[in-house]
Parts: structure tokens; C-alpha cells; sequence
């Protein structure tokens, strides 16, 4: 089995995929470094390179199998069939088993030119689709405000993986908690049970990180966007201020989905489990498609 067309097939798609989500990651994990140094050419070098990135994997991985597979085996949808089945066995153990499947899929429309549309030859619908499936990663950091906004955003900033300094981070935090005031429904401002909730990841994009989580409290709950920035002129003229701030706090929905309204490709952010990272930005904005998210 494990040498028949079908079985070679998806264990080159797999391979292609495989070398796209090393390059990605690789991209990804040093964002955090490009911001501390402000690095900002080479970010945005970076964010290019990532965008890029996925076409140039497909192209790659569909040369290889136009080399090494007859046209009449590649382009038999009965093969793809049986690779399907072997490429679904492959990554039933993957915590990126979604973006496996969108990447055969890819290199499916690449050999057909969009036809033969079919959950029999791709993954129209997904191999797991009906497996409550959990990673068990905990993707999330928690804390109970008790009356003290200002210390919740505190330990938000302060627990945040920075690796610079905040120039003052109780003013920042004394600022966000006046905000948080003027923002806040009520119910959520004076509930007993209020907690601050924030993704584990730092979203890095252009001269920003951005700290992505909610605030739920009294039945109800809101998106909380914290971005952070360097002092003026950091990375653009000698002697900037390298030291953070918190620029505003963000709680409105709209607000929100238009820090999202450009692809999470633009966004440089280290994703453990994909599916359950944007089933969780979905809880926050539930009116935007996940596609964009």
C-alpha cells in the first residue's frame, strides 16, 4: 500500500505542506524579535515573504508531482480518490489538520483546474468533521479583576511576553482603566465574577503587538484589543524610546473586526492549534466570516 501511486501522492502533498508550515513557523516565531529591535524593513519583508509563501509551496509541491508521476496517474480522479483516503489516515493525529487539507486541496484544483468539485477526490468537507476533536493546549491566560481594573490591565501588560520594557506600565494601566470605565456595559464593569481574558499569543503587525483576548463578566461579555507600541521615533532615528506603551484599549465589536479586517497572514502571530485558535477570534467577532480571520 504504502507503495502505490494513490499512497505516494498524498505523502508528497504532505511533504509540500509539511515544508510550508516549517517556512511559515520559522517566519512567524521571529516577529517577536523584529518587534523588540524594530526591525521594521525586515518586518515587512517578512510579511510579504509569508504571503507569498503558500503559492510558492503549491507550485513547488505540484512540479514534484508532475515529475514524479505519469499524466495519466495524476490526472485520474480515481487516484485521488484513494490518496484522499491515505492523506486523511496521515494527519488524523495533527493539530493543523485543517490547513492539510486545504493545501491538498490546493495542489487537487492545481491538477484539475478547478473541476471535479467533489468530497469524494478533496476535501470538500472536512475528514473530521464530525470528531469533537480538543487539543487540551490551553491557548488562554486569566484574570479576576475584583473591583481593580486597573491591576487587571497591569497583569496584562506586565505578564505579556515582551521582552522590553514598559516605560510606566502604572500609568498605562491607570489610562486603560479610564477607559475600560467609559467603555464597559455596566453589568460587566460592576460584576462580582469579572475577569480579563487574553489569547496567549502576541499579534505582531507593521510597528504594533497587539494583546487579543475578552473581558466576560455578569452574563455578558466584550472584545478586548490592547496595542502596544514603542516610544516615538524607536528603530526610525537615533535615540528613540525603546520602552512600550499601551496606545488604547479597544472594546467594541466594530472596532475590533476592523483590526481584522486585513488576512491573519498580514498578522505575525504563533497559532498552536489553528482550528480552536480561530474558532476562538470567531467568539469575539461573530458576525465576521471565519475566512478572514
Amino acid at each position: 500500500m504504502k507503495h502505490s501511486p494513490a499512497y505516494r501522492l498524498a505523502a508528497t502533498v504532505l511533504h509540500g505542506f509539511d515544508e510550508y508550515r516549517a517556512r511559515f513557523k520559522q517566519i512567524t516565531s521571529d516577529a517577536s524579535r523584529r518587534f523588540r529591535d524594530a526591525a521594521w524593513r525586515e518586518a515587512q519583508q517578512a510579511s510579504a515573504a509569508r504571503i507569498n509563501l503558500y503559492g510558492e509551496k503549491v507550485e513547488e509541491t505540484l512540479d514534484r508531482l508532475q515529475r514524479t508521476f505519469a499524466q495519466e496517474v495524476l490526472a485520474h480522479c480515481e487516484t485521488w480518490r484513494e490518496a484522499r483516503g491515505h492523506y486523511a489516515q496521515l494527519i488524523s493525529q495533527r493539530l493543523d489538520y485543517e490547513l492539510a487539507e486545504t493545501f491538498f486541496n490546493s495542489l487537487f484544483c492545481s491538477v484539475f483546474q478547478h473541476r471535479h468539485i467533489r468530497n469524494d477526490w478533496m476535501f470538500v468537507y472536512s475528514s473530521r468533521e464530525d470528531a469533537a476533536h480538543r487539543s487540551g493546549i490551553e491557548l488562554c491566560r486569566r484574570y479576576y479583576v475584583n473591583g481593580d481594573w486597573a491591576g487587571a490591565l497591569a497583569w496584562a501588560l506586565s505578564e505579556a511576553p515582551f521582552e522590553s520594557p514598559f516605560a510606566d506600565v502604572e500609568r498605562d494601566s491607570q489610562l486603560g482603566a479610564g477607559l475600560l470605565e467609559a467603555q464597559l456595559p455596566v453589568a460587566i464593569w460592576q460584576a462580582d465574577d469579572a475577569q480579563v481574558e487574553l489569547l496567549n499569543s502576541v499579534f505582531y503587525r507593521n510597528k504594533g503587538a497587539y494583546l487579543v483576548g475578552r473581558i466576560l463578566g455578569g452574563g455578558e461579555q466584550v472584545p478586548l484589543v490592547l496595542p502596544v507600541l514603542h516610544g516615538e521615533g524607536y528603530g526610525e532615528q537615533q535615540g528613540g524610546d525603546p520602552c512600550l506603551h499601551l496606545d488604547t484599549v479597544l472594546t467594541e465589536t466594530d472596532e475590533v473586526s476592523i483590526i481584522f479586517s486585513f488576512t491573519r497572514a498580514y498578522f505575525q502571530v504563533e497559532v498552536p492549534v489553528p482550528g480552536e485558535f480561530v474558532g476562538y477570534l470567531k467568539q469575539l467577532m461573530p458576525h465576521k466570516p471565519e475566512g478572514e480571520l
